[in-house]
């Protein structure tokens, strides 16, 4: 369980926090670091002032490592006759609720990659580590975090992103399976299918036996932590482990939700990418629709504004991303879960 590696981030616990944008907050993260796992607070969609807000927050209740999370996404290719027409499929729904589509879309996550200001508050802040989503960071400024002490964590989905990622000089990777919820961080395109995760983490750790590898998607308990170890991973990721913890920002609906047995689905319909939630009336009705969505993350602003138009009268019109294993979670503060983690695991590993 001490990997020199999890060591070396001033970690004692192998357990990182998924950074969950939207639904994680300060408490969260900083619950999770001083139990001594590494709490991750989610600046991807954020805007700068927000994003320091929250990164300030954290500080004043943990001097503990923590990880700064990015959207490193392309930046996406506008077609306004393609986001007026998916508005436009969007309509019947928007009307079922008393709304209209918006007349226009925007892209509302700037890309990590094309935001200088948050390039600058990351710089000033010199996290222990810096996760980066759907790419790979900027080159240089890559190394000029590195050469301040930040490790650089990129998510991939297949052997040919971790490699990839190694051949840019990336400090360790987060390979994610299949089963995790929300967002899939695929970045190459790839004919593959998804992976899931012990398989993804064995092939890493066989192929690139120097890349420390974190273990992402369908963890639940310190036994799935004990195989991925088994597998090769230094540590596990964890976000729907997480999700009824008395840190989260959920509504009560959607913990409700991850308990009556619901089966997960993923789409690609929400945001343009593809992602993995529970079943909701959102999810089901933007399957009927026989359109295509437009790129990450323009389509997301039609369907948020779409699930905000329903939310006083249908709180199952809402997206709810959640892992394979959402029913297994537990209500505990999220402290208290690490710590379980770490008796889990250890027993399992015996």
């Amino acid at each position: 369980m001490q990997h020199p590696f999890i060591r070396s981030l001033g970690l004692t616990a192998p357990i990182i926090q998924a950074p969950m944008a939207g639904v994680s907050t300060p408490a969260l993260a900083a619950a999770v670091s001083n139990a001594g796992g590494l709490g991750s607070i989610a600046l991807g969609a954020l805007a700068v002032d927000n994003a320091a807000a929250e990164i300030d927050a954290t500080r004043k209740l943990t001097a503990k490592p923590l990880c700064l999370n990015v959207f490193t996404h392309p930046s996406p290719v506008r077609n306004r006759t393609k986001e007026a027409a998916w508005c436009e499929l969007l309509a019947p729904l928007f009307a079922r609720y008393g709304g209209m589509p918006p007349t226009s879309l925007r892209e509302i996550y700037t890309s990590f990659n094309d935001n200088p200001a948050m390039q600058a508050l990351v710089a000033d802040i010199r996290p222990a580590v810096l996760s980066c989503h759907f790419g790979l960071p900027d080159e240089q400024f890559a190394h000029q975090m590195q050469a301040m002490g930040t490790r650089i964590a990129v998510t991939v989905t297949t052997l040919e992103e971790a490699k990839t990622a190694h051949s840019a000089g990336i400090d360790m990777v987060i390979a994610q399976g299949s089963e995790a919820g929300g967002h899939y961080g695929r970045f190459l395109p790839t004919a593959e299918p998804a992976h899931s995760t012990m398989p993804l983490v064995r092939a890493i750790a066989a192929r690139c036996p120097d890349l420390p590898v974190i273990a992402a998607g369908g963890l639940m308990n310190g036994a799935d932590c004990a195989r991925a170890v088994a597998a090769g991973a230094v540590g596990c990721q964890l976000g729907t482990a997480f999700l009824d913890t008395a840190e989260l920002s959920i509504s009560a609906h959607y913990r409700a939700a991850l308990r009556d047995g619901r089966t997960t689905v993923v789409t690609d319909r929400v945001s343009g990418r593809s992602a993995r939630g529970l079943e909701t009336a959102l999810t089901r009705a933007l399957a009927t629709l026989e359109g295509y969505p437009p790129d990450y993350p323009v389509a997301y602003d039609a369907v948020k504004a779409l699930a905000a138009t329903a939310a006083t009268t249908d709180a199952d019109m809402a997206v709810m991303w959640a892992g394979t294993g959402a029913g297994a979670v537990r209500r505990m503060g999220a402290g208290e879960l690490v710590r379980t983690l770490v008796n889990e695991l250890l027993e399992a590993s015996a």
